[in-house]
């Protein structure tokens, strides 16, 4: 794989934790666990560098969430601050004090609080004063918020308070009503503006009304005294005012974090006078989360842990737990999240939580109890192994399809994330792509577990999101050298050297495929790990038998050398205890099965429904497949019959093959890329632009110095090419209205220099002579195809049949070009054989030419090529036309 790298174990190991402890309680566990079973476990065990990085993720998005909750906690009505003691009603601004230690406000009723008449109201006069004792103790109280009865202004503090904005904040959050707020809301609530004349005199508070005024009840009288703060009106005014002056504010929606945010805040807030430099609350953001992970990274040890969480640790830590057994697979691989009842069902239960308590005890390991009122179910993977189903991988130049038969036929998506949207056809179609992020984080993370290391997407992506970086972003130079998309040229060739780096600018050396030793590292590997992941899941179980298909002229070194690659990937996939387990692992099974193409013929013969009939036992269907693919073209000839034996509904019998290694869609664009450099190479030489030279170029006259070859070209060279050829995709896939990208022609491009340096060059793009060399190297494969049929049509002639079905296969046999070449060259055959056998021989059951699966011919093209008229067949004879009618 790799070198190893060096590690901190110890990073994270209990100063004052009884490990020995920790082992017996290991030991209880492990010998608790249900062999091929489900086992209900009163404890868990993680390693700190597993659940550390989704507790640092979560920080950042719970902060977020807190400070969302804390805006919308602004537009309330009613704030209860009880390690203040403090309530605050909104509508008037103002602070009502709370008793100690509670949330029930602090009032006072009246001696007048006996009804005084027949309709048992309760009256004030002026002669009849409103009288409340309040104790000095209590005066002092309210003293010390800022509530001065003996000295102060009781036009300040005796003010109308509309208690139905309490009620209404209890409703709304469907939370217990505290006994003061519905005494309160039974009450008539005095205030200033009701009387002539308030005093607060030998712990008596009096108020009474004008000389011939009356305060009349239906409902005992209340006093409430309170203070009345700063206009803060505005959400952001008013957060700020409540951070710098309140500890945290009781609210349902500022309960269950793990963390204080409200302090960290706070604490930023008044750091280095940023409060008036704060806009808005986001501002804080960024230094509050920094700050936390700070405070994160500093944590060594258990104890620290323990300290930092406070006494709910454990609980605080099974959240975490929980939610990485859910995100296991997304981490690892973006795979999509399993559900809570995966590990909370006792019928089933989640392989991580076996594994460790199945593998050896790590030594830096935590082992914590499962709160009271949670459940976790471990199951053993033994459990999902799928002894009978087979996965098929068709490791292809640009893309990889991997179909599970069991019994049926699914098709997986690789590197697409979200499972629940609706999937096309380009979903199945995996490119077969690489991009390198965190290269060292990764590889450390790959060496540290047998089976299902606990590494992280997000340093080494795979598949759609890996190409990304390539097709749907713009193309620089940190992108090319981190994603890597060419695996199969680089282990076709024997002297490829590739000079790969992460995002991180770290520099990986990759040698010719072939001379790989056993601690280098191999993409393929790391590529056959993720489809791996994709394949063997919770959610789909464990798979011990694989076939992968190859192209036909692949030598049987680099075979034999991809083979073990894909073991020792898919094998990396799996968990420990599956690896460990002998009798299990005896089944497992990577296989070479049919040839890229015949593998093809096999499904397209069924698609097209050309199977012989069972009826019809010595039926005998013969077929050409022309896989004209990303990196080569490959030729199948055959014959499909329903075998004597019927261990099998149909049988293959492959005749022979053949091809072309470096006539593929990728390959072809380097060299279209290849004549563009050729016809500007005065500005590639004013610039110093250099190229690497692809396969099956020439050398041109002053091409010495500029122009490389693949062996010893540089990484600036490959860029050149990539950059060129990117530029011709749209020319080459026929997007619609390609014609339009290059109407200018010239094309402004930014190249590299053989310095590093980026310039912008305008380019001469002339797609007439592009397309002729297409359709020369497209013509060239056609010839070899018809070539290679003659030939095993001569030594085999007593058992193929006609029609010979022409299946093509590929995305590259979309090609208009391509289809215009092999009609012609068909057309032009069967013209042949009219002129030697004559008119009246009948030549439509010769050839009949089908178009990729879930593709169709281009009818009006066909229409246009000549001879077609001249031999006087329908055209449905000759080629697959799809009814739409059906």
């Amino acid at each position: 794989m790799v070198a190893k790298l060096v590690e901190d174990k110890n990073k994270y190991k209990a100063k004052n934790i009884d490990n020995s402890r920790f082992k017996s309680l290991w030991d209880k566990v492990h010998k608790q666990l249900e062999k091929k079973g489900s086992t209900i476990v009163k404890y868990f065990t993680v390693h700190p560098d597993v659940l550390i990085p989704l507790i640092k993720s979560n920080i950042e998005s719970d902060l977020k969430r807190y400070m969302d909750n804390l805006m919308e906690l602004a537009t309330e009505d009613y704030i209860v601050f009880p390690k203040d003691g403090y309530a605050f009603f909104k509508k008037e601004q103002r602070l009502v004090p709370l008793k100690k230690d509670s949330d029930e406000i602090l009032y006072f009723g009246s001696d007048c609080n006996l009804s005084t008449d027949l309709e048992g109201n309760y009256t004030i006069t002026y002669s009849g004063e409103s009288k409340t004792d309040i104790s000095k103790s209590v005066c002092d109280y309210l003293k010390s918020k800022d509530i001065n009865l003996v000295d102060g202004s009781y036009n300040t503090i005796f003010r109308k308070i509309n208690i139905q904005a309490a009620l209404n904040f209890y409703n709304k959050y469907n939370l217990k009503i505290p006994l003061s707020i519905i005494n309160l809301k039974n009450s008539k609530v005095l205030s200033y503006s009701d009387m002539y004349h308030t005093s607060y005199y030998d712990e008596v508070f009096k108020c009474y009304p004008g000389k011939y005024s009356t305060i009349t009840s239906s409902t005992p009288f209340a006093v409430i005294f309170s203070k009345k703060i700063t206009e803060t009106s505005e959400s952001t005014n008013f957060i700020k005012y409540i951070l710098t002056n309140f500890s945290e504010p009781k609210h349902p929606t500022l309960e269950g974090f793990s963390i204080d945010f409200y302090s960290k805040l706070a604490n930023i807030l008044k750091q280095h006078n940023q409060i008036e430099r704060v806009v808005t609350i986001y501002d804080l953001f960024d230094s509050t989360y920094n700050f936390i992970i700070e405070e994160f990274d500093a944590l060594k040890s258990y104890d620290d842990f323990c300290n930092y969480f406070g006494a709910d640790f454990n609980k605080v830590l099974y959240k975490y737990y929980k939610e990485y057994l859910k995100k296991c697979d997304e981490i690892r691989a973006n795979i999509y999240p399993y559900k809570t009842e995966l590990f909370e069902d006792v019928n089933k239960g989640h392989w991580e939580v076996f594994e460790s308590f199945y593998n050896e005890l790590d030594s830096n390991a935590w082992i914590i109890n499962v709160p009271d009122n949670e459940i976790l179910v471990a199951r053993d993977p033994l459990c999902d192994v799928n002894n009978t189903a087979v996965c098929g991988i068709d490791f292809g130049t640009k893309s990889t399809v991997v179909v599970c038969r069991d019994p049926s036929e699914i098709l997986l998506r690789i590197g697409g994330g979200d499972l629940l949207r609706n999937p096309n056809v380009k979903d199945y179609e995996n490119p077969t792509t690489i991009s390198l992020e965190d290269y060292k984080s990764f590889i450390q993370d790959y060496q540290r577990n047998l089976g299902r290391p606990f590494t992280k997407y997000k340093d080494l992506m795979v598949s759609h999101d890996a190409s990304k970086k390539i097709y749907q972003e713009s193309f620089d130079k940190q992108k090319y050298y981190s994603v890597f998309s060419e695996l199969k040229q680089w282990a076709n060739s024997k002297d490829r050297k590739q000079l790969l780096q992460d995002t991180k600018s770290y520099n990986i050396e990759l040698k010719p495929y072939l001379l790989l030793k056993e601690n280098d590292f191999d993409p393929i590997e790391i590529y056959a790990y993720y489809l791996g992941l994709y394949i063997n899941n919770m959610h789909r179980g464990i798979y011990m038998k694989y076939m992968l298909s190859f192209p036909v002229n692949y030598k049987k070194a680099i075979r034999d050398k991809i083979l073990q690659s894909f073991e020792r990937g898919i094998k990396k996939s799996l968990p420990t205890s599956v690896l460990n387990n002998i009798e299990t692992m005896k089944r497992f099974k990577i296989t070479s099965g049919a040839s890229e193409p015949a593998a093809y013929a096999i499904s397209a013969l069924k698609e097209y429904g050309l199977e012989p009939k069972e009826e019809e036992l010595k039926s005998i269907v013969s077929y050409g497949v022309f896989d004209f693919g990303g990196g080569t073209t490959d030729f199948d000839f055959g014959i499909e019959y329903i075998p004597n034996n019927k261990s099998y509904k149909f049988e293959i019998e492959q005749l022979g093959n053949g091809g072309d290694a470096y006539l593929g869609g990728e390959n072809l664009l380097n060299m279209l890329a290849f004549e563009v450099y050729k016809s500007n190479i005065k500005l590639m030489r004013d610039n110093e632009i250099s190229i690497v030279m692809p396969p099956k170029c020439q050398r041109f006259p002053g091409s010495e110095v500029l122009v490389q070859d693949e062996k010893d070209g540089n990484q600036i060279s490959y860029l050149n090419l990539k950059l060129i050829a990117h530029t011709l995709r749209a020319l080459w896939e026929e997007v619609p209205n390609y014609e339009s990208y290059y109407t200018e022609g010239q094309k402004a491009l930014t190249l590299y220099t053989a310095n590093g340096d980026d310039v912008i060059v305008k380019i001469k793009i002339d797609i007439k002579a592009l397309k002729s060399v297409i359709e020369t190297q497209i013509n060239d494969g056609v010839e070899n195809f018809m070539s290679c049929y003659y030939k095993i049509y001569n030594e085999y002639n007593e058992k193929l049949t006609r029609p010979l079905h022409i299946l093509l296969a590929g995305n590259s046999c979309k090609s208009s070009i391509l289809q215009k070449v092999f009609i012609t060259r068909i057309i032009k055959e069967l013209n042949n054989m009219k002129d030697k056998l004559g008119d009246e021989k009948d030549i439509s059951e010769i050839f009949r030419l089908y178009p990729p699966l879930g593709s169709q011919f281009n009818i009006e093209i066909i229409e246009e090529i000549d001879n077609f008229k001249r031999l006087n067949i329908d055209i449905r004879d000759l080629l697959y036309i799809e009814d739409k009618e059906k």
